[in-house]
């Protein structure tokens, strides 16, 4: 498949400018803040410091909902054929970039590897991935909804996904106004901040101004990002595929004394 350089960069461009639209048009019910350490300065006044309270911060995907495999594997696949279109592209312009299978395997941020080999933002690889229809795959979810909105702690989803792709998760679950904030991946930034790496936990707690850390508890699918809340002294629960994630609150909240 031969690929016109010029209209192959332009068709991003413009992917990626549609993509910022539909942010910037932001009829959000709770705020969307993305990890980049200008936004601890913006949203300082506005969000109240958790201090020595207790917080419940929630991954989104595969943890406060189960993927089905058909799911699964078509957000597997968005991503490994953007990849072999940009690396088609990139060996026709004289680079050497591995296959896809060894690339994504490199990194534990699939948007990092796009960023190291590719030089697209978070934003553009999103425009540029088949985009996905996610009411085909999931459904609002009553009793998630209920375990949460009993929880009497603050709540927020901490997640490495941009904000158009956490927003319409959250809505079609139906568990968006559950939480009192989002914490997502950046759009455009050029430093990639994300979960396992520590800068992601560090902005959470100051964005956050959370002072006891054993009154934080995580709640995340990967291991490898539990092991980072585990190492900064968060209460961190692995939420493996057979777990029922309202047991496992259920069971955190049975030991807190309040």
């Amino acid at each position: 498949m031969e690929i016109n350089n010029v209209k192959f960069n332009e068709s991003i461009e413009r992917a990626a400018e549609e993509q910022e639209k539909t942010n910037i048009k932001d009829d959000s019910s709770i705020p969307f803040i993305s990890m980049k350490k200008e936004n601890i300065i913006l949203f300082k006044d506005s969000i109240k410091k958790v201090g020595d309270d207790y917080i419940f911060l929630f991954d989104i995907d595969d943890t406060i909902y189960k993927s089905s495999e058909k799911f699964h594997q078509n957000q597997i696949k968005s991503f490994y054929e953007a990849y072999d279109k940009l690396r088609e592209k990139a060996i026709k312009d004289g680079k050497t970039i591995p296959p896809v299978d060894v690339a994504l395997k490199e990194n534990a941020l699939y948007t990092e590897t796009f960023f190291k080999y590719f030089d697209i933002t978070p934003i553009q690889l999103e425009a540029f991935r088949e985009q996905c229809d996610y009411s085909e795959f999931l459904e609002k979810d009553e009793e998630v909804r209920n375990m949460l909105l009993s929880i009497p702690f603050r709540k927020w989803a901490f997640t490495n996904g941009l904000k158009s792709r956490a927003d319409p998760i959250l809505e079609v679950l139906g568990l968006k106004d559950c939480f009192e904030g989002v914490i997502c991946f950046d759009d455009d930034s050029r430093e990639i901040i994300g979960k396992p790496k520590d800068s992601a936990f560090e902005f959470v707690e100051e964005l956050l101004g959370i002072e006891n850390k054993q009154k934080v508890f995580f709640f995340d699918d990967a291991l490898i990002n539990i092991k980072t809340g585990e190492r900064f002294g968060w209460r961190s629960i692995h939420v493996r595929k057979e777990d029922c994630i309202i047991e496992l609150v259920n069971d955190v909240l049975k030991d807190i004394k309040y």
